[in-house]
């Protein structure tokens, strides 16, 4: 299994499955950070969501219990990191 981790330049949480996904401790994580799962689709935190997580559209972490708050959400299809910071941090 292979831990996930933040990319420094871009705090984007990087995770090779939703396990993984999972286990990322909920205290790092900020609204709307973004988090990439390879061969899947990205995801934004949501500190206020309380969905029921269905393993493919809401995650919740594993530090977290049902119905605290605290939710990876699913965002879309296609998540390119560039475009993204592009977005943000210029324009």
């Amino acid at each position: 299994m292979t831990t996930p981790y933040f990319e420094a330049a871009s705090s984007v949480v990087i995770a090779t499955n939703i396990t993984n996904l999972r286990g990322v401790a909920s205290n790092l994580f900020v609204d709307v950070m973004p988090a990439r799962v390879e061969a899947g689709d990205p995801f934004e935190w949501d500190s206020a969501s309380t969905a029921v997580d269905d393993g493919v559209n809401v995650i919740i972490p594993d530090d977290i219990t049902h119905p605290a708050p605290g939710r990876w959400l699913i965002v879309g299809k296609v998540f390119d990191v560039d475009s993204y910071l592009a977005r943000k941090f210029f324009l």
